[in-house]
């Protein structure tokens, strides 16, 4: 009886140890959530930023907050803002109110998309060089929407209608891969993700013409298309964002359609599994109109959506080798 008493008490013992280390995890967080004292402060045009339509924001390496609105760009130290905009008698100014992307690239250039051509903020001298018609880059005349570099180096330009530009360093020229009418496969015109994975792929979100796969050495696409009658294609063919998570699964938000999923390690002809609301289902996706993907350093997937809010998806492998690796003690 001694001995029994004595293995009940440990393994009570065991069990409360356990749900301490989980409370222990997880309290901070329900904490967080529930805390009614989360203060939000408020940056509006009377504390002087230019717009109140925020298309994009990006902190630099100098610490610098950068916004893009639809009336000039916004730089701020913490205390104040200097907004930019285009002025037509000054040649440095930006080339346009309208700012759509922000990105810094590797060498600590800062890169802005506008409404009318691609701008490089020039720190010293504090102004902009213009990467438009007006100066003889032809980027056509429509809106950046995606700026990215690879990991080669390469700066890549995705425009609404005038499809994807490599920008040449070497020999500062623009080389343009475009929509092409007689070839239904050719890239889409409009570009809204540009996204490199593990492996070296270059993938291209546009809209109406799905995912498209840039091969550097061929210089030609790989594209998937949903298919109607293939349950295994993506999910849709306007591609808003794409993401990898820590597992290497790649995810693309397909405004409208879902979520689709495949892994980087595909190496022939990728296939997809999709993820779709179901009004019956309270754990399905919150809404099928995906704008924006993130997936965070713990192997979270956030999803921005136009119209249900954000939804979450957390991999709980780890934790669910833990509980089970405590199962077996308790049991032995």
């Amino acid at each position: 009886m001694k001995n029994k008493l004595v293995i009940n008490i440990s393994n009570l013992s065991l069990n409360i140890t356990v749900l301490t280390i989980i409370l222990t995890l997880y309290f901070p967080f329900l904490n967080f959530a529930q805390s009614q004292n989360i203060r939000f402060e408020h940056l509006t045009s009377e504390k002087g930023l230019s717009h109140s339509y925020v298309r994009c924001i990006l902190q630099d390496n100098q610490g610098f907050m950068w916004f893009g609105t639809f009336d000039g760009l916004n730089k701020y130290n913490g205390y104040n803002f200097r907004v930019y905009r285009h002025n037509y008698k000054d040649p440095g100014s930006i080339t346009a109110n309208i700012i759509y992307s922000l990105y810094e690239d590797s060498r600590g250039n800062l890169w802005i998309g506008t409404a009318e051509g691609l701008c490089l903020y020039d720190r010293d001298r504090d102004v902009f060089i213009n990467y438009n018609k007006k100066n003889g880059y032809n980027l056509g005349s429509s809106d950046i929407r995606a700026i990215f570099e690879d990991s080669q180096g390469n700066l890549w330009i995705g425009t609404y209608e005038d499809g994807l530009f490599l920008f040449d360093f070497k020999n500062d020229e623009l080389i343009r891969y475009w929509h092409n009418e007689d070839d239904p496969d050719s890239l889409g015109s409009i570009v809204r993700d540009i996204f490199e994975d593990s492996r070296g792929n270059l993938w291209i979100a546009t809209d109406g013409h799905g995912l498209n796969v840039f091969n550097c050495h061929t210089k030609t696409f790989t594209h998937y298309k949903h298919h109607e009658n293939d349950p295994n294609s993506l999910i849709g063919n306007d591609v808003y964002s794409i993401v990898e998570d820590i597992d290497g699964h790649l995810w693309f938000g397909c405004y409208k359609d879902g979520l689709s999923c495949t892994h980087v390690n595909e190496s022939d002809k990728h296939t997809f599994i999709n993820y779709q609301h179901d009004p019956e289902n309270s754990q399905s996706l919150c809404s099928n109109l995906i704008s924006s993907l993130c997936a965070d350093r713990n192997g979270g997937l956030w999803i921005g959506t136009e119209d249900g809010g954000v939804d979450f998806f957390q991999n709980d492998k780890k934790l669910l080798f833990i509980m089970l690796r405590m199962k077996v003690i308790l049991m032995v």
